[in-house]
């Protein structure tokens, strides 16, 4: 994904090692790992944006995707399911800014708690 890089994501290593909870961040992909670190920052209090091109944990059964994405919607978190970034940058504040396929956009990290 352009610009993704220059951004410096975080890899599931980084995301269960942090010091501080952001306040916000967005979370690429449906998977097993995707929807435990949604559910654990929800959790902690971060508003958590999943952004998943096929749905959740799709090697799965179909309702265990639907009660993990009912789970999350329950707390507080937002889903865009069916749907994909297509480029990352920061904005003039530092913030990061997804482009979305959809042709939306968003800003999933403004700063820590």
């Amino acid at each position: 994904m352009p610009g993704l890089a220059e951004v410096t994501p975080w890899t599931s290593r980084e995301a269960t090692s942090v010091t501080e909870i952001p306040t916000s961040l967005a979370i690429i992909g449906g998977g097993v790992v995707a929807a435990e670190m949604a559910t654990a920052y929800t959790a902690l209090g971060s508003h958590v944006t999943l952004i998943a091109r096929s749905g959740l944990l799709g090697g799965s059964e179909p309702f265990a995707g639907i009660m993990v994405a009912t789970a999350l919607c329950d707390s507080g978190a937002t889903l865009l399911l069916d749907e994909s970034p297509t480029a990352a940058h920061r904005t003039d504040t530092g913030d990061v800014e997804l482009t979305l396929a959809s042709g939306g956009t968003v800003l999933p990290h403004r700063g820590r708690r």
